[in-house]
This record gives C-alpha cells, sequence and structure tokens, in this order.
C-alpha cells in the first residue's frame, strides 16, 4: 500500500474519525505518508470493532504486513493486535492461520513519545 499500487478505491474501512472517511478515511493507511493528516484515524467509539479491507481485485501472495501509529505524537493512537482474513472462492471470509492451524493474530509494539 506505501508504494500507492493499491489505488485508494481498493481499501475501505468500519469508520473514521468524526465520520470524515475524506480526511481520516482508510486511502490514509499507508506507512510513511508525508503529508496531512498522517495516518488514518478509525472512530474512537468504536476501536474494538474497527476494520480495513483492501480489494487486491487478483489472487495474490502476501508475505509480510507492516502497521504503524497514526503519526502525530499528539495522537496517542495505534494497533496492539489485529487478525487477517481473506474471502475465499466460496465467498467464506476466513482468518489466516498458523502452519498448524492455530489462529494467527498480530501484535504491534506500543510506543508512547516522552
Amino acid at each position: 500500500m506505501e508504494s500507492q499500487l493499491i489505488k485508494d478505491y481498493q481499501i475501505t474501512a468500519s469508520s473514521s474519525f468524526n465520520g470524515d472517511f475524506a480526511t481520516y478515511g482508510p486511502q490514509r493507511a499507508r506507512l510513511n505518508l508525508a503529508s496531512w493528516p498522517p495516518g488514518y484515524r478509525a472512530n474512537p467509539t468504536m476501536l474494538q470493532s474497527s476494520w480495513i479491507k483492501v480489494n487486491l481485485v487478483t489472487e495474490k501472495v502476501i508475505t509480510g504486513l507492516a502497521t504503524q501509529g497514526y503519526g502525530d505524537t499528539a495522537v496517542k493512537e495505534w494497533a496492539t493486535s489485529y487478525s487477517v482474513m481473506y474471502r475465499s472462492k466460496l465467498g467464506d471470509l476466513l482468518q489466516i492461520t498458523s502452519m498448524q492451524g492455530g489462529s494467527k493474530v498480530g501484535y504491534s509494539l506500543k510506543s508512547i513519545s516522552v
């Protein structure tokens, strides 16, 4: 996503800060943005159920996933855990699992600026 190969219209989200998708929407969920706002912001009242969906259009092999905080040191918001799901060819939404079949959950490190 950082490279812009995935277009804005391919990225959707469950919510945005103040309901302002144009400013804080999922198109801002890219690493290392140089323009304001510095990232995607979900609605703070819906953080536990927030999601971002990326439509890759065609079948792809994903080899890594990275997250970062909002990008503004005044805003202490970042993901501390997440799961990755995909839609099967039959249309089922399935969670990525480990080689042993267990759920895979990603974790981000919490860091606080001082």
